[in-house]
């Protein structure tokens, strides 16, 4: 699995570019790491391809990098397909909202890439259930936001059940 930075992709910088004089240069600086990151996940992923193993990589669905013409092509090269989840179905709930939005899941939509359709399978069923199940979100913003930088035990339970069929089917 690759951990790609979406920091230089992030709707914010439309907020960002509009009230910080220089912001341009800072978001450019993440961009560039970002491919830098990129192409070398790209080296990396052909080689465990060719030696039969799976490759992943995750960012926030509205992350704007999903449309760039670079990254569509190594998603293309590298045989990619994605599935949307929902994080408020997987366990990220607000840790540090105000007042009634403290303890509320948090809707953040992810796209996965991948090639294993275990794990596209596995992941499938996450998505909101509807204002049934979860009528308010808190919004994924302070210090929530580095809070779902992380994966939580639900996600990973999910994810290591998806390489565990991986690894059954490949040996």
């Amino acid at each position: 699995h690759g951990s790609l930075p979406c920091t230089g992709g992030s709707p914010w910088w439309y907020a960002i570019l509009a009230k910080k004089k220089g912001a341009e240069y800072v978001k450019q600086a993440y961009r560039e790491e970002m491919f830098k990151l990129l192409h070398n996940f790209e080296i990396v992923a052909k080689a465990v391809i060719k030696r039969g193993g799976q490759i992943s990589f995750e960012w926030p669905e509205q992350c704007d990098y999903w449309k760039d013409p670079i990254v569509q092509g190594v998603l293309n090269r590298l045989g990619l397909t994605f599935v949307t989840i929902h994080g408020c179905t997987l366990g990220w709930v607000s840790k540090f909202g105000r007042g009634a939005n403290r303890g509320r899941p948090i809707k953040k939509p992810l796209r996965i890439a991948s090639r294993s359709v275990n794990k596209l399978v596995a992941f499938a069923p996450y998505k909101w259930p509807g204002k049934h199940a979860h009528p308010h979100h808190a919004p994924a913003e302070g210090k929530d936001t580095k809070a779902t930088a992380t994966y939580t035990p639900q996600f990973c339970q999910v994810w290591h059940g998806a390489d565990q069929e991986d690894a059954i089917e490949y040996y």
